[in-house]
């Protein structure tokens, strides 16, 4: 097998279980492959003005990364999808806090010290 072959045919997603006592169950985070991660950047942006302007939408950061990287342990289905969305911004930020960082260190987000640093700082302002 070229080395070629050898990359393309290796499974390197990795998936983490995450414990959630807050909620009485464990969850599979997983992390994104290159075609996710831009699909998920593209749902988190927001148009500054200009047709090529955009920033970070932090009202749907979280909640699209927790649609995208939470899945059943079991089934490994998504546990949740689009229509969560409303529901999920009413769950306590420490909770999906940990499935956060993880979904975060997982899909190569983490050395963007910007974007966990204003998740750690969501995570933090919860006393739920």
């Amino acid at each position: 097998m070229s080395l070629r072959e050898q990359i393309l045919n290796s499974e390197d997603t990795i998936t983490e279980l995450v414990d959630i006592p807050e909620w009485g169950v464990t969850v599979a985070v997983k992390g994104m492959t290159i075609a996710q991660q831009q699909q998920f950047t593209k749902s988190v942006r927001k148009r500054t003005g200009s047709k090529t302007s955009f920033q970070l939408d932090d009202d749907k950061f979280v909640i699209q990364l927790l649609i995208r990287s939470a899945f059943d342990p079991d089934t490994d289905k998504p546990v949740f999808e689009q229509a969560d969305a409303s529901a999920l911004a009413g769950k306590s930020t420490k909770a999906v806090g940990r499935i956060s960082t993880v979904a975060l260190r997982l899909s190569g987000f983490s050395d963007d010290d910007e974007v966990e640093d204003d998740l750690k700082g969501t995570a933090s302002d919860d006393t739920s």
